[in-house]
């Protein structure tokens, strides 16, 4: 059966660095529900974002690795099949959308234990706290993480406006278009 291969292979990385594992989930995190029935100690972090600045970062991302904004960048939401033919702004804008409306809706699915979202902002902030947050939400699972806390005291953030200002318009208004949220910068 696949998921228990998949739990088992996930179950090995970890016991190959006798650590607890931590990975991105992007194509998995369209799956959450199903993720959460295999894993037995799992806590699901989820770190919200302002929707304009993770549309810029695809968009700027699509020229970085490609070369052009064209091409597809990231992960497929169950809508791509017709994303792909709208313009890159509107594609990212219903790709951003549509993800975070899957991820949202996979961890009101979840018992409390086993979730959490952080703001971006807060994250960059203060990453102490979020790792005191992650320590509590372990502990309601009956997981001990060892060890403080060790890393930096906050992160620059990136939440800037680097689009030309007819580009940002378009995609308030694409962003509008899929959700009906007005957004402010």
């Amino acid at each position: 059966m696949q998921k228990d291969r998949l739990a088992a292979e996930l179950a090995a990385v970890e016991a190959v660095f006798d650590k607890p594992l931590a990975m991105k989930g992007m194509i998995l995190q369209l799956n959450i529900p199903f993720l959460s029935t295999i894993l037995d100690k799992v806590l699901f972090l989820h770190i919200e974002r302002h929707p304009f600045y993770t549309i810029q970062s695809l968009l700027e991302s699509r020229i970085k690795f490609f070369g052009d904004r064209s091409r597809w960048y990231s992960v497929k939401p169950p809508e791509y099949d017709w994303l792909k033919d709208l313009d890159p702004i509107q594609q990212v804008c219903g790709q951003v959308y549509f993800t975070v409306k899957r991820i949202n809706k996979g961890l009101d699915q979840l018992d409390p234990s086993r979730k959490l979202s952080i703001r971006y902002e807060q994250f960059c902030a203060d990453p102490k706290s979020v790792f005191e947050e992650i320590v509590a939400k372990l502990a309601e699972q009956g997981l001990q993480l060892p060890g403080e806390y060790v890393g930096p005291s906050r992160f620059s953030h990136t939440n800037q406006v680097r689009l030309p200002e007819e580009e940002c318009r378009r995609v308030l208004d694409a962003y509008h278009h899929f959700s009906g949220e007005i957004l402010s910068l």
